[in-house]
């Protein structure tokens, strides 16, 4: 009976030859055959996380962060009923929507856009709120205490603002279809190149431009 192979090892990082690889050898009483490894597929819900972890990373290179600027106006009322009800009057003045701000989850793209439409909508508010409303002695001593307020106040004097978050909400349904296709349940690896191609097309499309595919 011939002698079979003896064992069976991975090579890790290099072969013999001082070459990479990346391969199983197998090796018998006579000679090492290095087997070429298959790597496994991708699978569907981490190249659309991969997707969208990417679109996010764009967002962070803006130099507003839209994360922070939610989650402290977020935070400045939540806590202060009379706060909401001076907002909500000034609103009234601005015909704004008598809503409070939506709380935003960073780690959720789908809130980022019901966050990001609220406000816009009370944005004339919010800015007559933090900008001339409010006394400035005690707007003064909130921001020597708390830098969450000073951030507010310096994002509103900026007139750039409308057009970040303009920007920003003008991508967020593109992404948020894409993202509601792959919550629903049953094998849905056959849509992902489709779905991967709209996407594109659809965000050049934001921008006046056209891709054929």
């Amino acid at each position: 009976m011939p002698r079979a192979t003896r064992a069976y090892k991975k090579r890790k990082g290099f072969n013999f030859s001082g070459r990479k690889s990346n391969e199983i050898v197998i090796e018998s009483s006579t000679a090492a055959i290095p087997v070429p490894l298959v790597e496994a597929p991708v699978s569907s819900s981490s190249k659309k996380l991969g997707d969208l972890n990417s679109s996010y990373s764009a967002l962070q290179n803006l130099p507003f962060d839209i994360d922070e600027f939610a989650t402290d106006l977020f935070g400045f009322f939540k806590l202060s009923p009379a706060r909401r009800e001076d907002l909500l009057g000034i609103g009234k003045l601005f015909e704004c929507e008598e809503k409070f701000l939506i709380r935003h989850v960073s780690s959720r793209w789908l809130s980022l856009g019901p966050v990001i439409s609220r406000i816009l909508n009370i944005l004339p508010a919010l800015e007559e709120y933090f900008l001339n409303f409010t006394p400035a002695t005690l707007l003064r001593k909130n921001l020597q205490k708390n830098g969450r307020n000073k951030r507010i106040v310096e994002a509103l004097k900026h007139k750039e603002i409308v057009a970040y978050l303009e920007f920003i909400s003008s991508l967020t349904p593109t992404l948020q279809a894409y993202l509601e296709t792959f919550q629903g349940k049953g094998p849905l690896v056959h849509l992902l190149c489709v779905k991967m191609m709209e996407l594109f097309k659809n965000t050049c499309e934001i921008y006046g431009g056209k891709y054929c595919f």
